[in-house]
């Protein structure tokens, strides 16, 4: 049911901003639908009215949209206030809400490039995890492989990337070399450190150990240690898996209730059934005939 007085935007997202400081709601929502371009222009988003008839995703991104909107104004210097404000002249207002804000948000005066930057800006950073966001073994490990990657140029200028389970053929590079293509390297794990699942932290901690020895032109059974690494993330790797599958087992099995957010896919899934489209062409009329065919053998 739309509010009276109210627009839709300012009720889904006041709503949306509470669930967000309760904790209710994940940066990964916001992070989905800001890769994806989900999320809603502001005047879009001023000009939506029922949410009936949206689908799942259209609800969630719109839900989000507001939810972003609202907090960002709050965020303002004086937001509270002009948030009271404006809602005393929302109720009887008429005219165009984006020049109603702007009169009471100063902070969204600005043109149109500016505020496109500045909403673009503000959904980014609800997409962003906050530090020290702890991520997943998943997350991690994706991260690490692009993170403990030590680059290099070959004399004739190519970019030479070196992965883990090469890092002692670094040993080859001339000594200065090799200590400025390691450490960035060595930096950027180390600010990684505390984002990384805990688990698997003593293993970044001892690659950026070897990391280091490399860079001081040490070989102490460079290569086994390596491989002991490989194989301590690939079995980090088994558990995360079998810990996220008994996760989703628990939730499904004891789940009391449906969310309702595949309906729509369960509706289109049955007016596909329920209204079969007959494709014409020779491989059609083959594949008609061949059933019918095997349709009388089976009679017979």
């Amino acid at each position: 049911m739309e509010s009276v007085g109210v627009p839709v935007w300012l009720v889904e997202g006041m709503l949306e901003s509470f669930r967000w400081k309760r904790g209710e709601r994940e940066h990964a929502l916001y992070a989905a639908l800001f890769r994806k371009n989900e999320l809603y222009p502001v005047k879009k988003l001023l000009e939506m009215r029922p949410l009936e008839e949206m689908d799942s995703i259209a609800r969630a991104a719109f839900r989000a949209s507001s939810g972003a909107l609202v907090m960002s104004l709050l965020e303002q210097n004086g937001g509270r206030k002009s948030m009271r404000t404006t809602l005393r002249e929302l109720s009887t207002f008429e005219g165009d809400e984006m020049a109603l804000l702007m009169k009471h948000f100063p902070g969204m005066n600005l043109g149109p490039e500016s505020f496109s930057k500045w909403w673009a800006l503000q959904l980014a950073q609800m997409a962003e995890k906050p530090f020290p966001h702890v991520l997943t073994i998943e997350e991690t490990e994706k991260e690490l492989q692009a993170l403990l990657m030590v680059r290099f140029n070959d004399p004739s200028g190519n970019l030479i990337e070196v992965g883990t389970d090469q890092f002692r053929d670094l040993l080859a590079l001339p000594l200065k070399q090799r200590q400025a293509s390691i450490r960035p390297v060595v930096e950027r794990g180390g600010q990684f450190l505390y984002r990384a699942f805990p688990s698997h932290r003593p293993v970044l901690v001892e690659y950026l150990t070897l990391l280091g020895e490399i860079a001081s032109d040490r070989d102490e059974q460079i290569g086994e240690r390596l491989q002991e690494l490989a194989r301590e993330r690939e079995r980090l790797r088994s558990l995360g898996n079998r810990a996220r599958d008994y996760l989703e087992w628990y939730r499904i099995t004891n789940s009391k209730q449906l969310t309702g957010d595949f309906e729509s896919f369960v509706e289109l899934k049955e007016k596909l059934q329920t209204q079969p489209r007959r494709h014409q062409g020779p491989v059609s009329e083959y594949l008609d005939s061949m059933q019918r065919l095997f349709a009388e053998k089976t009679r017979d």
